[in-house]
């Protein structure tokens, strides 16, 4: 069976950027979340993201969105 990882992207209208790929979806929602935290504005979400390790498959779609309106982080 081919491993499983996390990948954590930070999302706007596009994607910016990989906060990181990670073995459990508990620890990349735990980075998305802690990444969420350090944002200035409520501009930006994040997205969890499973990935198959060497596999050329299309890219999976979102397991989990971390979002902030105001003061409160979403995970969803």
């Amino acid at each position: 069976m081919t491993p499983v990882f996390y990948v954590v992207f930070q999302e706007g209208v596009y994607r910016h950027a990989c906060v990181g790929v990670f073995s459990t979806i508990d620890v990349a929602v735990d980075a998305a979340t802690k990444a969420m935290k350090a944002e200035r504005d409520d501009y930006h979400h994040y997205e969890v993201v499973p990935f198959v390790l060497n596999s050329a498959e299309e890219e999976k779609s979102a397991v989990m969105e971390i979002s902030r309106n105001g003061s409160e982080i979403k995970v969803g």
